[in-house]
């Protein structure tokens, strides 16, 4: 690996559609600041622009099964609510 190989590296997204926590959207990243973007960047890849198409209405963290997860529940534009599940158990409390 070269020396800006770092550079070329995308965290990757795994698991289901994030309806529940069995099907919830795995990240696999490194830190809470990549995390956190490829969160935001998963539900604009699917619902549009937040704050436009959807808006973060509630969001929660919470631990099932030794796993860390990040629930996100957002309104569409069309009033409908969907939540959100995001197992972030690869990067939570990493800076």
């Amino acid at each position: 690996m070269g020396l800006f190989d770092f550079l070329k590296w995308k965290p990757k997204t795994s698991g289901g559609d994030g309806s529940t926590p069995k099907t919830a959207v795995v990240i696999n990243a490194t830190s809470s600041i990549v995390g956190i973007d490829v969160e935001y960047n998963w539900l604009a890849s699917r619902y549009g622009t937040q704050d436009k198409d959807w808006k973060l209405e509630i969001q929660a963290l919470r631990e099932m099964d030794g796993r860390d997860f990040d629930v996100m529940t957002i309104r569409l534009k069309e009033g409908a609510m969907k939540t959100v599940y995001f197992d972030i158990t690869s990067f939570y409390g990493k800076f």
